[in-house]
């Protein structure tokens, strides 16, 4: 008989390493595949992590995306976690630049102030790009498949269909990654130029 989905949901977290709670140090490079591997886990319905059902209870199958509602609802879910943690910042980062530009600005404040801007950068750029992988999502839902009356990413006829939507998907991914790395390093450019 199948697992109560809370136990199974745990034995899960516990296959793949994880706890019922996740800490994740945030970087500019995107979401942390561990923290995309545990929101699937809490998050995905049950027959979609069942899929096939794998020898290692099916992490290995939530390392790669589900379908687009799926991974649509995940990212909500992240997104929803970020702007929590952006809010109690309630100044704009140009507000900390006109307080950079200061010069009889005391050293710890001078800190505080870089810090608490890099906090501000790292979080709005990874929310401006969780709300353009949503937009994404919502698309691949919308389209209709070139066969049948199937939704992209809502399921696949063969194995070979699902390993190209994950390769476009990786892809996509990748050039988003590139985005957001050109973007911190001209950010870092311009935090070194202040700082001189």
């Amino acid at each position: 008989s199948p697992k109560p989905p809370v136990e199974w949901r745990r034995k899960l977290l516990a296959t793949a390493a994880l706890n019922e709670t996740f800490e994740a140090s945030l970087c500019s490079r995107g979401l942390p595949p561990k923290l995309l591997l545990w929101a699937r886990i809490r998050l995905a319905p049950a027959e979609e992590i069942m899929d096939g059902v794998p020898t290692d209870l099916g992490v290995s199958r939530l390392r790669s995306p589900l379908s687009a509602d799926t991974e649509a609802e995940i990212r909500s879910s992240i997104l929803l976690s970020l702007q929590k943690i952006r809010a109690p910042f309630d100044s704009a980062v140009e507000e900390d630049d006109a307080i950079l530009t200061r010069r009889a600005l005391p050293a710890r404040t001078r800190l505080a102030v870089q810090h608490r801007r890099l906090a501000k950068l790292l979080l709005d750029g990874l929310m401006e790009g969780m709300h353009a992988e949503l937009s994404d999502l919502e698309r691949e839902a919308q389209a209709p498949a070139q066969k049948g009356s199937k939704r992209v990413g809502a399921g696949y006829s063969t194995s070979p269909e699902r390993q190209r939507e994950e390769a476009k998907r990786r892809a996509k991914e990748q050039r988003r990654q590139q985005v957001r790395q050109q973007r911190e390093k001209r950010l870092e450019e311009r935090s070194a130029q202040r700082s001189l």
